[in-house]
């Protein structure tokens, strides 16, 4: 697993800039054993898995039929694509995209995953990182070795208890307890997609949504959420499992903890038993993935599914109106990923709110240059580059910062347009700012990517990820 030592290895620099790790880093911690036995663990999750697949099937989510001996389809046949998309947010401030996402494809099966790291935990962008390579590692091997259906409490309880013993694994390594691991790295979701030459299963923990055949779904919406946690905005972590297992003794003896600590004499529960019934219900959240749609392969991805982190919904809900939105899922179907990347990414930049300094907007801009236009292959299409070009040489601020400079053209700067020449790094700062207002004239007006428009639209916020599998069309 050289995946684990690289994550390690970013985690333990990011946490020695934290001035408490080394009170909360312990050689108990490090050696500390599992806090339930691995086969105790297995036989838990997988009974877990039984009734998750129940109660999609009860709920009408997925059919009671298994596909894996039905019609099957070349994978080679099948489009993928990944779409990961910094927020406003996070961009504005130099912090860290918490989004993570992977497709790993070949002739034999797809894995698909995205996780999105809780915005309260520091290093939550190395867990969900982690999350989703450890998700790939794991599901990989278990494949492998596996030769019935994916909807398969035995396989589904296996991933499940391989990926806790991993946060056990990382925490340990990194000398934290659960407890403190939770709430510095390992709070991430985790929504995935396993799909095999005849089935295809959708699966996670977490928030986000979920498209197939042809409906979009809020992956909340196909859990079942423990009566305490009914109006909580903390979704399914599979976290919750690993650093709750000490916490709640009476669940291990087979006792509700409610029943266990309510006072008869008290009307009503106690904080401390609210807070109780909170963690048993994160705990029990926990305990098995959430299966949200399974099917035959040909039939599902006639028509494509698409998994996305929540940061899709808040772009949406962030909208005054349907006409102002940023029209990101019509993009990612009519255009490569990338392209809409960098609209995104300059659509962003351009509407950071006033309160941001001018050097905070310069550096932006100069990182979206140095990511897209430096790129011998333009991304955007190319009457972006043509539009910009022409007016460019009719902009009176940008005619006026190149007489600063007594240079007499664009191109003496910018080769081409769009590489800096070596020595013209302070006029080249200049131009970036000239090119920034460039820049928010244009895009107040119509520009867009065939026929969609980004104008008046808000700025995407929150980070975002968005995967997609389709079988190619004939």
């Amino acid at each position: 697993m050289g995946y684990h030592q690289e994550m390690l290895d970013r985690l333990r620099a990011r946490l020695a800039q934290v001035p408490e790790y080394d009170k909360l880093r312990s050689s108990i911690h490090q050696n500390a054993p599992l806090p339930i036995q691995e086969a105790e663990l297995l036989s838990r999750s997988v009974m877990g898995a039984r009734r998750r697949i129940e109660l999609a099937q009860e709920s009408g989510f997925i059919s009671s039929p298994r596909f894996d001996r039905g019609p099957r389809i070349e994978l080679a046949a099948v489009r993928s694509s990944v779409f990961v998309l910094q927020g406003q947010d996070h961009a504005a401030l130099g912090e860290p995209c918490q989004d993570a996402a992977i497709i790993d494809q070949n002739e034999d099966r797809i894995l698909a995953v995205c996780a999105d790291g809780v915005g309260s935990v520091p290093f939550s962008d190395i867990g969900s990182a982690w999350m989703a390579r450890a998700f790939v590692h794991h599901a990989d091997s278990l494949l492998g070795k596996h030769n019935g259906s994916i909807l398969d409490p035995h396989f589904l309880g296996r991933l499940h208890a391989v990926l806790y013993l991993e946060q056990h694994a990382w925490s340990s390594a990194a000398g934290l307890s659960p407890t403190d691991a939770y709430h510095l790295f390992l709070a991430t979701t985790l929504q995935f997609a396993i799909i095999t030459p005849s089935e295809t299963l959708m699966a996670g923990l977490g928030d986000g949504s979920i498209t197939l055949q042809g409906q979009t779904f809020p992956v909340l919406e196909r859990s079942v959420r423990h009566e305490s946690l009914r109006q909580s905005r903390v979704p399914p972590l599979l976290a919750a499992a690993y650093c709750h297992e000490k916490a709640i003794p009476e669940l291990l003896k087979g006792l509700d903890p409610l029943v266990a600590m309510r006072s008869p004499v008290e009307p009503g529960p106690s904080r401390d038993q609210l807070e109780a019934e909170h963690t048993f219900g994160q705990f029990k959240e926990a305990e098995a993935f959430y299966v949200y749609g399974y099917g035959s392969t040909p039939q599902l991805l006639s028509d494509g599914i698409e998994l996305t982190t929540d940061g899709v919904a808040f772009a949406d809900w962030n909208s005054t109106s349907p006409g102002a939105r940023f029209p990101l899922r019509a993009l990612l179907s009519m255009n490569e990923p990338e392209e809409v990347k960098a609209l995104a990414q300059l659509h962003n930049l351009v509407t950071l709110p006033d309160h941001y300094s001018i050097d905070r907007l310069k550096d932006s801009l100069a990182r979206w240059l140095d990511a897209v236009l430096h790129r011998p292959k333009n991304l955007l299409p190319a009457r972006f580059y043509e539009t910009c070009r022409e007016s460019l040489a009719m902009d009176r601020e940008m005619e006026d910062t190149l007489k600063h400079y007594n240079l007499l053209k664009l191109a003496e700067v910018f080769d081409d347009g769009q590489v800096i020449k070596p020595g013209f790094e302070h006029a080249a700062a200049a131009i970036q700012m000239a090119l920034l207002s460039f820049a928010k004239r244009f895009l107040a007006g119509q520009l867009g990517i065939r026929g969609l428009t980004v104008n008046h639209a808000p700025p995407l916020r929150d980070d975002i990820a968005v995967l997609r599998c389709r079988l190619h069309s004939n």
